[in-house]
């Protein structure tokens, strides 16, 4: 096999390897251990009464909520595992692209190139904004629901 074919998949086996890594340490971190940065998780359900535990910008427990529905607001939980379930997923989403991002970004500083153009090159604002549109508006509707 020629040098540079094993060179590209070295590479590729690297990006692999690595993505695969950034992403289940973004599930530990979001599922597992629940890093919700002012996000929501529902600790328990019952039929017409939910507890939601609510965390600070650091991820760490700040509030739990006893939300005690009606018949006819049994909809709402339905909504709420809904939302918090998406809050999750755009949270692994956010965690995992900006983090691969950033090691873009290294890659190509340590390439040698302007910080700006390396930071049009590794998408680092397409990698964070996007999900992170997605959380906001996540949580905007988990508020809504609870208020």
């Amino acid at each position: 096999m020629n040098h540079s074919v094993k060179s590209v998949i070295r590479k590729v086996l690297a990006f692999t390897l690595f993505i695969v890594f950034v992403g289940c340490f973004s599930y530990l971190a979001v599922y597992k251990l629940s890093l919700l940065p002012n996000g929501y998780e529902i600790v328990s359900q019952e039929k017409e009464k939910v507890t939601i535990k609510s965390f600070n910008i650091t991820g760490w427990e700040k509030d739990t909520i006893i939300l005690s529905l009606s018949k006819n607001d049994l909809w709402k939980i339905e909504e709420l595992n809904y939302a918090v379930k998406r809050q999750k997923e755009s949270l692994w989403f956010l965690f995992t692209a900006s983090s691969f991002s950033i090691f873009i970004l290294i890659l190509k500083l340590r390439e040698g190139k302007k910080f700006w153009h390396a930071i049009w090159e590794s998408r680092i604002v397409f990698a964070t904004l996007f999900p992170l549109f997605i959380v906001v508006n996540s949580l905007s509707r988990i508020h809504d629901l609870i208020s």
